[in-house]
Order: C-alpha cells, then structure tokens, then sequence
C-alpha cells in the first residue's frame, strides 16, 4: 500500500514538473542546426518583364541561436539570429556564399509529457556575400533576402531545465544580388536543436 501511495505521489509530482517547463512566463534559450537540399530556378527582371533564367540545385547548412518566451502555456514567441553557409550549382557555374540574418518566431507544444510535438514556423531577414565561379571566371557578389519556414517534430525533455528537439521544415527563400536578379530556393530542411531552460 505505501509503495502505491509512494508511486502515485511520484507520477503526480513528475507530471507536474513536466508541465511546468513550458508554462507562461518560461524563458528559453535554444539553437538549432539545419541542412537543407532544395531545387528553383533564376529570374531576372528588366523592363517591367520577368525571364525565366537555368534550374538549380544547392545545399546549405545553418546555424541559428534563439530566445523564445512562454506568452501562454505551451506557445512561446521568440526570435532567432542565423548564420549561414550555402552553395548552388547549375549548368554554367556555381557559386558559395555565407550569410547571417535575424528574424522572429513562434513554436506551439502539445501535451504535458516528457515528449512534446510541437508546430513552428518563422521568418528573416538576411544578408550575404560570396563567390560565383563561370567557367573560369570568378566574381564576388552581395544580396539581401526574406525567408520563411514551417514545420514540426518533437521535443524531449530530459528533466525540467534541458531539452532536445528534432523536426523537419518546409521553406523559402527569396534573395536580390547587386545585379537585380532574383533567385528562390525551396526545399525541405532537417533540423536538431536543444533548449536550456532560464526562468
């Protein structure tokens, strides 16, 4: 009989616990690591007419701290600084470039377990700067761009201050260089992040 009291007890307190990690009011720190494989294609614009330019394909990897705040139990908003490096390919060239941006977000939790699934989704703004080779020849060049992503996964709090999470993200990005060209990259990111709980 004492040792089921005991149990009870325990569930009943852990639970609570457990709860109380994304309660209103928490303050979190976290940082995520994406890659992402996409595909799009190059437009330029003259004249008032868009012509459609070669298919591409790249690859880039992000890093991205962030700060995010309980509103209500279970959602938090926050915002997110990233730090880019990413490299494209088409039948005439490639290019690589870094970039860091900021932007905000918002992450909806479910559940009052260990184990939390969650919803997310975001956007930023960014800046970059790199190198594009054509053939032989080489140029640097600059750009500023808007991008957004929504997605899910989990979260797995291994006690009430420290958590993982895993998910995959649905995104775009449009960017604009020196030379007026518009470029946009879809794909599908994989992302793992950790979160350390401050208040």
């Amino acid at each position: 009989m004492k040792i089921h009291l005991i149990l009870y007890l325990l569930m009943t307190l852990s639970s609570g616990l457990l709860f109380a990690q994304t309660e209103s009011g928490s303050l979190f720190l976290g940082g995520a690591t994406s890659f992402n494989s996409g595909f799009g294609n190059a437009q330029t614009k003259a004249d008032g007419s868009t012509v459609d330019g070669s298919e591409r394909s790249n690859f880039s990897l992000n890093l991205s701290p962030n700060v995010q705040y309980f509103v209500i139990d279970n959602l938090a908003i926050g915002v997110s600084l990233s730090t880019a490096y990413s490299s494209t390919k088409n039948e005439v060239g490639k290019s690589a470039s870094s970039s860091y941006g900021i932007g905000p977000s918002v992450t909806y939790l479910f559940g009052s377990k260990s184990y939390k699934p969650f919803l997310s989704g975001g956007f930023s703004f960014n800046q970059s700067q790199g190198k594009t080779t054509i053939d032989t020849n080489e140029s640097t060049f600059n750009s500023s761009s808007f991008s957004y992503n929504a997605g899910g996964g989990v979260a797995i709090f291994f006690n009430d201050k420290f958590a993982c999470n895993m998910g995959l993200h649905f995104g775009q990005n449009r960017s604009i260089d020196t030379g007026d060209r518009v470029y946009t990259n879809t794909g599908v990111s994989a992302r793992v992040g950790f979160l350390i709980k401050l208040k």
